[in-house]
């Protein structure tokens, strides 16, 4: 209860829309299997973390991935009409993106999460410490969004082995 606080205070959002679990690759694996089937589709925007894509894999999900241009720049024209053309049940997006850095605005966020109601999207903010740039304030406004975070990278704490979620408290 004292760290879903202290996180909820850390991220300015209810404490209603906070999780921890012991590391972003085991909150990976749990939404997974929460929210993914057999056969279920997935797109990944990469060239990103892979663990995502080994673990939604072996979970029997069909992988499909749009990558950057060879400058290492996104076209959200793309990214729209690759989730358009699979209709993906869940989309894995990286911001800032490892290993390239590169961001996804919050507006382009919002776009596509309030076209694509149906799809869930994962947005991983691993680096958000690093960019200050995060889509939480969009949680309460969307039924559709995980965001999730860990405490390995800016804090250093790798060995502790805690990531947590921001989402709406019917997802949690």
């Amino acid at each position: 209860t004292k760290l879903i606080k202290v996180i909820s205070q850390y991220c300015d959002v209810p404490h209603d829309q906070v999780q921890y679990f012991s590391g972003s690759d085991s909150l990976h694996e749990y939404i997974i299997r929460c929210f993914l089937c057999l056969g279920d589709k997935v797109l990944i925007i990469g060239p990103t973390y892979d663990n995502f894509r080994l673990n939604a894999e072996s979970a029997g999900s069909q992988i499909y991935i749009t990558n950057c241009d060879n400058d290492f720049k996104y076209d959200n024209e793309r990214i729209l009409s690759k989730i358009k053309k699979i209709r993906p049940k869940m989309v894995y997006l990286c911001n800032p993106n490892n290993p390239t850095g590169n961001l996804h605005s919050i507006d382009f966020i919002h776009e596509i999460t309030k076209i694509f109601k149906d799809t869930l999207f994962l947005i991983d903010e691993a680096y958000f410490e690093f960019a200050n740039i995060t889509a939480s304030k969009l949680v309460s406004k969307k039924e559709n969004i995980i965001i999730s975070r860990t405490f390995s990278k800016a804090f250093g704490l790798a060995n502790f082995r805690i990531g947590y979620i921001i989402s709406t408290n019917k997802i949690i």
